[in-house]
């Protein structure tokens, strides 16, 4: 009884141990849950005396990683009220196409112009409106998260609409924070 108990234990680790194996192999490219490099920023104009700024957020972020790659999975940006003003792929620099090659080593992307229905410009008496901004990322092995600072662009105008200059006003450091993978 004794032989048969330990003949049968040593057949369940083995066939344990082969499974673990297979299922850690099997497992080996999932890719890690979906992260999220978060920012903030103002978006609108805001009286200057004679003059009127016009502040754009501008959120520029890198991939630190000396090896491995980083998968943009999508924006969103959100008004102070919770609205959603755009969701959707990170866009090129042409606002159309959709950036959706994985970012290399130490490559850096930005958002310079705001996705349709959102100028890059506003009318020069917009409400200045406070803004979100998620970047969602994923990547298919282990390595450095995304970094990225969120600039607040400012340009001033004189009281004809004529632009006097631009620059950025402050630059915060984004945020990243993991999000639990969807059952």
């Amino acid at each position: 009884m004794k032989k048969r108990l330990a003949i049968v234990l040593a057949v369940a680790l083995v066939a344990g141990g082969l499974g673990a194996v297979a299922c850690a192999q099997a497992n080996e490219y999932e890719p890690i849950p979906e992260q999220k490099l978060l920012g903030m920023g103002f978006y609108g104009t805001e009286p200057f005396g004679d003059e009127t700024l016009v502040l754009t957020p501008m959120p520029v972020f890198t991939n630190p990683d000396p090896v491995s790659e980083i998968t943009i999975d999508r924006i969103s940006i959100f008004a102070e009220d919770g609205e959603v003003m755009y969701e959707g792929p990170l866009l090129h620099p042409d606002g159309e196409t959709p950036w959706t090659e994985p970012m290399e080593p130490h490559e850096t992307r930005f958002i310079i112009a705001f996705p349709p229905g959102m100028p890059m410009l506003p009318d020069l008496t917009m409400p200045l409106n406070a803004i979100t901004i998620e970047i969602f990322w994923s990547r298919a092995e282990e390595g450095l998260p995304l970094t990225g600072w969120q600039h607040c662009g400012c340009r001033r105008f004189d009281a004809e609409g004529n632009l006097i200059d631009l620059g950025v006003i402050w630059e915060i450091q984004m945020v990243n924070m993991e999000q639990k993978p969807k059952h």
